[in-house]
């Protein structure tokens, strides 16, 4: 999370001249990140559940085990950080930030 967290920053940081622009690139970094920072966490409870053998479902059966943890955490590995860092960015000029410059001044 943390590398996913300093690439978002690292696009949106260079976009401020100012203190005010620093806020909004902050703002535009929780809107994209913290959704998906509280949906790793909520899935680390379940999967610490499920290798505990007390998860819902999935008990001590090996078999289902091995299902869980195979398919509830491909989202995890296959995000888009490309996606999130141009959600963010079109956040940050959204919040109008950036007055008087182009999106072009983001490549």
């Amino acid at each position: 999370m943390a590398l996913e967290d300093a690439l978002v920053l690292s696009r949106l940081l260079p976009l401020c001249d100012g203190p005010s622009d620093i806020q909004q690139a902050f703002k535009a970094y929780d809107a994209v990140r913290v959704p998906r920072t509280q949906a790793v966490i909520r899935e680390s409870r379940q999967q610490g559940q499920v290798l505990d053998m007390r998860g819902e479902g999935v008990g001590a059966d090996l078999d289902l085990l091995r299902k869980a943890l195979d398919t509830k955490v491909r989202w995890i590995w296959g995000v888009d950080l490309e996606e999130h860092c141009r959600e963010a960015v079109r956040g940050f000029w959204k919040g109008g930030r950036g007055e008087g410059r182009s999106e072009e001044h983001t490549s």
